[in-house]
């Protein structure tokens, strides 16, 4: 996920989205435990999209998994979504992961946040784990500022939150993996972008 300004609004690059010109994704199940708290995103980087209020991401449920091969924007991100339960009790997200993995905090302060579809903009506040465990906020209320734990317990306290773990794509191929967030076993989740050097990128999450 990454904080992005379109013609004067702000859009969060969050889920899982491809061009309508290129194929659609195949969905398998996923191997090893799942579980309804959890769901997959992947973002393709096509930002010009959301100016034109078309979808650009999209968030599938638990077991579905991703294959597809999309145009190469030079940014691209992946990763489960794991619901951690009420926000009043949040002190953390702690992710047993290989890789280059990143951690985000999403607030169910707007639906998008736990709603399958696909959307042109996110209606709910994240942020990104930073060194010391706190978490800088890209929209919402508090956008701008860094919160602790201890704050989006307080602060979001009547809303559920989500732990994102996953792979931000930057041009160059990469994988990662993910096997558990505070403590709850998901099985060991992949995730890679692979550079095909002919202006596309093929991507997976399983």
């Amino acid at each position: 996920m990454r904080k992005i300004r379109y013609a004067g609004n702000l859009f969060g690059a969050l889920a899982l989205a491809l061009m309508a010109s290129f194929a659609v994704p195949t969905v398998a199940s996923a191997a090893s435990t799942t579980s309804n708290s959890l769901s997959y995103e992947f973002d393709n980087g096509n930002f010009s999209l959301a100016a034109q209020q078309s979808w650009y991401w999209e968030l599938q449920k638990n077991t579905a998994a991703i294959n597809a091969t999309i145009h190469d924007y030079g940014y691209a991100d992946a990763g489960i979504v794991m619901d951690l339960g009420s926000a009043s009790t949040f002190t953390g997200i702690n992710a047993v992961t290989s890789g280059p993995m990143s951690i985000n905090v999403w607030i169910g302060d707007g639906t998008d946040a736990s709603t399958p579809g696909q959307y042109a903009s996110a209606n709910f506040s994240y942020g990104f784990e930073q060194p010391n465990g706190s978490f800088y906020m890209t929209s919402g209320n508090y956008e701008g500022q860094t919160l602790t734990a201890a704050q989006i317990a307080t602060d979001f306290s009547n809303f559920e939150v989500y732990g994102w773990v996953g792979l931000v794509y930057s041009g160059v191929s990469i994988s990662g993996s993910v096997s558990s967030v505070n403590g709850q076993f998901i099985g060991h989740r992949t995730v890679s972008f692979i550079n095909d050097g002919n202006g596309t990128v093929t991507a997976a999450l399983h």
